[in-house]
């Protein structure tokens, strides 16, 4: 029982960390990225490929063993492999290609490349309907 409760603390800490040094991006913010323009990050790209008054999606070419940083939102966002084998570094989900997985509101979540050739993804926010 000690030894579970241990572990439940050290995951607990480990999110808490991740918490702490992720990147809080509002829909909002989001949304003022510009249609079609490519921003280079490293062992990545980015582009915004699509938005209407309810959501927006992203592309993003990932290299090889390369992890996006640590970030949450206020919008729930589904991300689709195209191509590749992605994985949800907090969950620890892998996701093949035509398969998505769930990022509710404001989790803290990082995608990373597992596969030896690049990661297709299509990352879509949604924005919330009141």
């Amino acid at each position: 029982m000690v030894l579970n409760n241990l572990k439940d603390a050290q995951r607990d800490l480990e999110n808490l960390e991740r918490f702490v040094g992720s990147e809080f991006q509002s829909y909002g913010d989001l949304a003022k990225a510009p249609l079609n323009k490519v921003i280079v990050g490293n062992g990545f790209t980015k582009e915004k490929i699509y938005e209407d008054s309810c959501k927006m999606s992203f592309k993003y070419v990932i290299q090889p063993n390369i992890e996006l940083p640590f970030n949450w939102h206020n919008c729930l966002e589904i991300a689709t492999t195209n191509k590749g084998l992605l994985q949800e570094v907090v969950s620890g989900e892998v996701v093949e290609v035509g398969k998505a997985v769930n990022i509710k509101k404001g989790n803290v979540h990082s995608l990373k490349n597992i596969g030896t050739t690049e990661l297709l993804v299509t990352a879509t926010l949604f924005k919330d309907l009141k």
